[in-house]
């Protein structure tokens, strides 16, 4: 019997174990499958093994797999085929959209992604689940919001391809406000401003009162902790200018308590 062989058809697939369902010979005595990479072969001695690649073949896309065959006269012969090696997505980078949000204002916000080529889909979150509702499936997504939640929601994109579903892309933080409901409370002969709302963290505190006395000025996060307090003696007008730029991005209330007074205000830093 002649001594005849091939290796299979070029294959790509996705990275993981792969059975040689293709390859055959006819008249060898011995078997042997070698690899250019770091992968192995549950038994190179079989005609049609199970490969797996290695880390090295990954990381360069593609590996060259040999079959050689001997008969009992000492012949050799040889085949190639190249795998080509498909993975999951990279994590995308952070979206692109409206970093705050005033849901008295707007009910529904767009998020974009730059995308990657030959992406089949992209999968969009939104955390935590009670700041509302997202949907997209492409490069664009649309927030609904809870009309009822305030705080810090965090925006996700994911590319799926027929290997799998990729890393999410690093979270991007939009500030969920209210401006309807606290800013209210303010009595007669009393106002307090701030400016500039939303800042990045320089905020001009005006009051403006026709009891000067003495106040506590106060900054609570979203847990309720103060984060900020000091007590001042207030003439007409009174401005102050409270420096956040070391804290984190996000909602925050300024609270003015005393001389008969106990005013609230939301305050954004980003």
């Amino acid at each position: 019997m002649c001594l005849t062989l091939w290796a299979g058809p070029d294959i790509t697939m996705c990275a993981g174990p792969f059975q040689l369902l293709d390859s055959y010979g006819t008249g060898y005595a011995t078997i042997e499958w070698t690899s250019s990479g770091t992968g192995t072969f549950d038994d190179n001695s079989r005609i049609r093994p199970v490969y797996t690649p290695g880390a090295e073949d990954i990381a360069n896309g593609s590996v060259l797999l040999t079959l050689s065959l001997s008969d009992s006269d000492g012949n050799i012969v040889s085949d190639e085929m190249v795998l080509t090696l498909k993975n999951v997505p990279e994590a995308l980078p952070a979206v692109e959209g409206p970093d705050y949000v005033d849901v008295f204002v707007t009910t529904a916000s767009d998020y974009s992604t730059a995308g990657f080529p030959e992406t089949a889909e992209y999968n969009w979150y939104l955390d935590p689940a009670e700041a509302g509702t997202i949907q997209g499936s492409g490069l664009t997504s649309t927030v609904n919001w809870n009309p009822v939640y305030m705080g810090t929601a965090y925006i996700t994109v994911t590319a799926s391809n027929e290997c799998g579903e990729g890393a999410e892309s690093v979270p991007f933080p939009v500030t969920v406000d209210n401006t309807v409901g606290i800013d209210n409370q303010e009595n007669q002969g009393f106002s307090l401003s701030i400016h500039p709302n939303p800042g990045d963290g320089l905020f001009n505190i005006g009051i403006v009162t026709d009891k000067p006395g003495i106040i506590k000025i106060k900054l609570c996060n979203l847990l309720g902790e103060t984060i900020f307090s000091r007590s001042v003696l207030i003439n007409n007008p009174f401005y102050y200018w409270l420096n956040l730029q070391d804290s984190p991005d996000g909602l925050y209330f300024l609270v003015i308590e005393g001389n008969e007074q106990l005013v609230t205000k939301k305050l954004v830093k980003k």
